[in-house]
């Protein structure tokens, strides 16, 4: 027979054996260091908990806008940390502009706490979850785009006519770059930094085979 308490200690038992996160290697973080590697935006979810009154909270709150004719969610701009938040009558929210891994958790609970000083004192925080990391890289040489592009055809697309960067989809880790032929590359879909991290891992030894090089000129 099953009670309640056996239920608990299978849980903690299963949180017990779950493994800790992978972490960056100290190789793939000097390599993040020489290929200039920065986040200019992640994206992340959480869940307040309970249905919040978006008129209540753009009457009483600061920063906030909400225009229910133009968009469903109210939009709250935090200074500290700096960021977007798209807070939805559901409860969900959705954070927006962020430069740094551990700021979700911090907007999170700035956001929690914003909703519980106008009323909603059992509003919790909980579920924080990255969706989207985009990050630009240099691979300090200019790329012949049509080489990588011929011998990397089922990864890539490049349409020059319409847009100067070239798609390659990588499959582990699942993420998209966008390479342009100075050597800049930008990354979207990773949902950690070690996503990042190893994803440029893999990418900057296939880049530095179609390194366009300088002529001489005589």
């Amino acid at each position: 027979m099953t009670t309640p308490f056996d239920d608990g200690d299978d849980v903690a038992d299963e949180q017990a054996a779950t493994p800790p996160p992978p972490t960056l290697t100290d190789e793939v973080r000097l390599l993040m260091q020489e290929y200039e590697v920065t986040i200019v935006n992640i994206v992340a979810t959480f869940d307040l908990g309970l249905k919040i009154d978006l008129k209540d909270l753009v009457m009483n709150a600061r920063n906030v806008e909400y225009n229910p004719r133009k968009f469903g969610g109210a939009i709250m701009r935090l200074r500290n940390p700096k960021t977007t938040a798209i807070v939805f009558g559901t409860g969900k929210v959705v954070l927006v502009g962020l430069n740094d891994i551990d700021g979700a958790d911090f907007a999170a609970q700035r956001v929690e706490t914003i909703v519980r000083k106008i009323g909603y004192t059992d509003a919790t925080a909980k579920h924080v979850t990255v969706r989207n990391i985009t990050a630009t890289a240099n691979a300090a040489h200019r790329v012949r785009l049509e080489g990588l592009l011929l011998e990397h055809a089922r990864f890539c697309s490049f349409e020059p006519e319409l847009f100067p960067g070239l798609y390659y989809r990588m499959i582990g880790p699942k993420m998209c770059f966008t390479i342009f032929t100075s050597g800049k590359v930008i990354v979207c879909g990773a949902k950690s930094l070690v996503d990042v991290g190893n994803g440029f891992a893999k990418l900057m030894p296939v880049l530095h085979q179609f390194q366009m090089r300088s002529r001489n000129i005589i």
